[in-house]
């Protein structure tokens, strides 16, 4: 069983830097991607302090963002470029206008720019394990398309159980109790279930537990292998599952 650490205050505590590179226990780490107006790959701070939104990065030049806090994922690839556990790439999608057929091309086109941006970026680093995963179904398409040999997953959402044909898939805490880990268990996919921003820990650890006890016998069998756990609390992930 992985457990990755998520945060995007990657440069800003050296207590996260510490643990994702010197605990055993910790798999990996994961961050929020995104692009500014004028084209820079940055990452997002999803912190309950943090007072940018995600529209107001986005719809920001990285010149008008030059008193906040934004990592760019170029300087925090380079960081960690000896870095030999997993590192997940959450690919947030951009605002939705009124689709009609004039901006549903923009946005593969938008979506389309995004990924190749990202590419050139990671490319230069094939040695990396990286991730990347997005709720958006174009976004994933794109990098299905763009990005191998890099891992490339869907967030399903409890509303969009759209299942492409992807290398993994992420799950929220509000699925847990849906009976897909089983399913994607037996077709070999990779499943990953994110409590960054769960509320009751303790009942989201119950259901998880639930579940486990549910699956086959056959299917506990991979479980180790094939489950990751995405959190803010990594710690307590693996002391209640990994031991």
């Amino acid at each position: 069983m992985r457990i990755i650490a998520h945060t995007n205050t990657v440069f800003s505590s050296e207590e996260f830097q510490d643990m994702v590179q010197q605990n055993s226990n910790i798999n990996g780490m994961s961050f929020e991607v995104t692009a500014t107006k004028d084209g820079k790959i940055v990452l997002f701070n999803p912190a309950p302090n943090n007072i940018l939104s995600i529209s107001g990065l986005q719809n920001s030049t990285n010149q008008e963002l030059k008193d906040f806090i934004v990592p760019s994922l170029e300087e925090v690839i380079e960081h960690f470029k000896d870095y030999k556990k997993m590192i997940i790439l959450n690919i947030l999608p951009f605002g939705t206008p009124p689709l009609t057929e004039d901006t549903v091309r923009e946005i593969d086109r938008q979506n389309r720019n995004l990924i190749l941006s990202i590419k050139k970026i990671i490319e230069l680093h094939p040695q990396l394990n990286l991730y990347l995963t997005s709720t958006n179904d174009n976004i994933v398409k794109h990098m299905h398309e763009l990005l191998p040999p890099f891992k490339v997953g869907l967030t399903l959402q409890a509303d969009n159980l759209n299942y492409m044909d992807v290398d993994f898939y992420k799950i929220g805490t509000d699925m847990v109790n849906i009976p897909i880990i089983e399913e994607q268990l037996k077709r070999k996919k990779e499943i990953l279930i994110c409590a960054s921003a769960c509320e009751n820990m303790a009942l989201l650890l119950s259901c998880l537990k639930k579940e486990m006890d549910n699956l086959s016998d056959e299917t506990k069998n991979y479980f180790k292998e094939k489950v990751v756990f995405e959190s803010n609390y990594p710690e307590l992930f693996y002391c209640i599952f990994a031991r």
